[in-house]
């Protein structure tokens, strides 16, 4: 812990979402004073749909905070339900188990969604397709590898400091990534595109 009372994963994660505030405000920053001194160039209006990005960014940052607090309110109803209304405590393994399949259906219907979005001819709809299944469990083998890797092989913590969490994330993120990209090249080959 630290002389605040917070976790160091905690402080971590808060000190790298406040330095990516500060790198995305320079750069915007230094856009802005560029334009104004110069005046040319491309407008953000030209490049980017400024509702559409605003609208989404929106949507993004609500939904993340969505699954937090239904994450939240999953454990407390469990919480209540066991202590209150008396459901066994075999029924609380029996949910804890049920979630993951339908937290893997809805990772994949969105890897799916976002195929489908980023795709340059549409096709019919489907529920599923090579790729968005290959991601989907790829996304799941590098989930479990790297709780693996961090859990059993290297401690971050010890050769990083405080400063493994963040580099932890940032591994973490940039391994889903990779294989969401690899999905989508999949789907590209095996339809012939």
């Amino acid at each position: 812990g630290t002389g605040t009372g917070l976790s160091n994963n905690k402080l971590l994660m808060w000190v790298f979402l406040g330095s990516e505030c500060l790198l995305f405000g320079g750069l915007i920053s230094t856009y802005l004073i560029y334009r104004s001194r110069f005046g040319d160039g491309p407008a953000p209006g030209d490049i980017f749909d400024i509702p559409f990005t605003s609208v989404s960014s929106f949507v993004l940052l609500m939904s993340s905070l969505t699954m937090v607090l239904a994450l939240a309110a999953g454990e407390a109803a469990l919480d209540w339900l066991t202590v209150h209304a008396g459901l066994p405590e075999a029924w609380r393994l029996v949910v804890a188990w049920a979630r993951w399949p339908l937290v893997l259906f809805v990772l994949h219907q969105l890897i799916h969604l976002l195929y489908r979005a980023a795709a340059e001819s549409r096709r019919g709809h489907t529920w599923f397709s090579r790729g968005s299944i290959a991601a989907t469990l790829g996304w799941v083998g590098v989930t479990q590898g790297f709780r693996l890797y961090l859990g059993e092989v290297v401690d971050l913590g010890a050769t990083y400091g405080s400063l493994g969490t963040v580099i932890g994330l940032a591994m973490y993120l940039y391994f889903c990534a990779l294989v969401v990209l690899l999905g989508a090249k999949f789907d590209a080959l095996s339809s012939g595109r």
